[in-house]
């Protein structure tokens, strides 16, 4: 089963029943995780709004070369279209330095995007307008003959950011 067979869905969870609302509202399970250092109201807000506002999919941009500035994450719910069956997901959406939105919930992406922030942190840089992370979206081949997406770091970009 591939991901492509997947579509969002907000209103039901993991076992079709509808969403509690003591758990969305007052338990705070819809969570955002974001790039962002800052921490304030407003901040937060509009994490929830670039993660809410519609974004391509990260799959349209392959072959492309991205600068990304920040991401937000959170949990959603897939359904598959075919069987019915829905899964948890992590979603993240990826905000460009020339303000494009791109989305995935493509484990692949996630973990090696996961990895190059580690590795920026590393070399005391962090994701933003000044230094964002450069990157080419990239399309794999499994051993079992999937597609799965990722990243190539632009390492001259990131070389450059050092000299600074």
């Amino acid at each position: 089963m591939t991901e492509e067979k997947f579509e969002m869905v907000e209103s039901e969870t993991n076992n079709g029943e509808v969403l509690d609302a003591q758990d969305v509202f007052e338990k705070g399970t819809t969570a955002l995780v974001s790039s962002d250092k800052s921490n304030d109201f407003i901040s937060k807000a509009e994490n929830v709004n670039i993660f809410g506002e519609q974004a391509d999919g990260l799959k349209d941009a392959t072959n492309l070369d991205l600068e990304i500035v920040k991401y937000v994450a959170g949990n959603v719910e897939l359904v598959d279209n075919e069987t019915g069956e829905v899964r948890p997901a992590l979603r993240v959406v990826l905000l460009t330095k020339d303000g494009k939105r791109y989305s995935t919930e493509s484990k692949s992406a996630i973990r090696q995007l996961g990895q190059m922030v580690q590795l920026m942190k590393q070399g005391g840089l962090h994701m933003s307008k000044e230094t964002p992370m450069p990157v080419k979206v990239i399309m794999n081949k499994t051993r079992n003959g999937y597609q799965s997406l990722g990243f190539k770091l632009n390492t001259d970009k990131l070389k450059s950011y050092l000299k600074k």
